[in-house]
């Protein structure tokens, strides 16, 4: 199989690293799950503990 050149070169092992942060911290960025949480509590505020499962399931 001919690979083009630039995907014919070794990563490191820190390229990998860095190109997987830079993607979490930006997904992480995007579905802020901290932000979805607080929202999720204050909206689930006062049912019972079934409802709320069976919200979040």
């Amino acid at each position: 199989m001919h690979l083009p050149h630039i995907l014919a070169q070794p990563v490191s092992f820190s390229d990998v690293t860095a190109i997987w942060l830079m993607a979490y911290s930006a997904l992480f960025s995007i579905v802020n799950p901290l932000g979805a949480s607080l929202i999720f509590a204050q909206m689930t505020l006062g049912r019972s503990k079934r409802d709320v499962t069976a919200l979040a399931g």
